[in-house]
């Protein structure tokens, strides 16, 4: 049997650790690979090391098995992979004049004209969505976690991050992005009625939002 269940930042993570707990927890599930180590430290996910074939492993490749082993054991079955999307409503933009940013200076330019000009959010800054700042960090040479010598090493001080939290805190402060928690209601009614006009997010987020806005397109 199939169960579709809301999203992680939604109350999805929170419904599949009680189901674990409770013993009832479905045989596969999906999950945004930054959520992974959690459930694999709590014992929700199985160590399936053993399972995964070396042609396996050869056809995704390197790059997307990082996301899920945890010391050299594997808990995820990578599904997909792929970058940062910057999803926009070009209607919004074409009837500004503004164009689409390509760097993160002509971001935050666009996000100042759009909100002067037009009282419209260029994008939104959500306070729950740790991995977009995890991605964003990585962008710029950082990386919040890693193993040396059978230790965790944290990072979420270096110049990469606190380059990335002084962009974001700057925008925030000139009020020219929302700031609302991700999948929230409030979000969703901004971006329905066109008072936001993009959202930064993974490839498999394009879907979420064609069901949750639709009309939106364009």
């Amino acid at each position: 049997d199939f169960s579709p269940m809301t999203s992680g930042l939604a109350g999805g993570n929170a419904k599949l650790s009680n189901a674990a707990r409770a013993g009832n927890a479905p045989d596969i599930v999906t999950l945004v690979d930054a959520d992974l180590p959690s459930f694999a430290i709590d014992g929700v996910c199985a160590d399936l090391t053993g399972l995964v074939t070396p042609r396996l492993r050869e056809r995704l490749g390197p790059q997307a098995w990082t996301n899920g082993v945890l010391d050299g054991r594997t808990y995820g079955i990578p599904v997909d992979l792929g970058p940062m999307l910057f999803a926009y409503r070009e209607d919004i933009l074409t009837r500004h004049r503004i164009e689409p940013p390509t760097t993160w200076e002509e971001f935050g330019e666009a996000a100042r004209r759009l909100k002067r000009d037009a009282g419209v959010d260029l994008s939104t800054f959500h306070p729950n969505a740790y991995n977009v700042l995890a991605g964003h960090t990585m962008q710029s040479g950082g990386q919040w976690f890693a193993i040396e010598d059978d230790a965790w090493v944290l990072d979420f001080l270096g110049e990469p991050s606190r380059r990335v939290a002084e962009f974001w805190q700057g925008l925030v402060d000139e009020k020219v992005l929302m700031f609302a928690p991700g999948s929230s209601q409030q979000w969703l009614s901004a971006l329905a009625r066109g008072a936001v006009a993009s959202h930064l997010v993974g490839p498999w987020g394009l879907a979420a939002l064609v069901r949750s806005v639709p009309g939106t397109s364009g």
